[in-house]
């Protein structure tokens, strides 16, 4: 699958943390983007679970949306911005 980068319509590219933003304030297309971006190393670490692969890699994507959309992190990505 190609990564194509996530645009927003009015700005153009936007930043990681922008997109992180947006991902946890539900807009949809950049979680999917989020979720296309860290795919490989989803897939990977679901090697290493008990479950059958398919079921690993749709529970760690839950999970993966669920700290998304904890507002916790959100402190700390924008101490990294530019």
């Amino acid at each position: 699958m190609e990564n194509k980068g996530y645009r927003d319509d009015k700005e153009g590219s936007a930043s990681f943390v922008d997109i992180f933003n947006r991902a946890q304030n539900g807009d949809n297309a950049a979680m999917e983007y989020l979720l296309q971006v860290f795919d490989q190393d989803i897939k990977y670490l679901a090697r290493f679970t008990k479950m059958p692969h398919e079921e690993a890699v749709q529970a760690l994507k839950v999970e993966f949306i669920a700290i998304v959309r904890n507002k916790i992190m959100l402190s700390r990505l924008e101490n990294y911005r530019d």
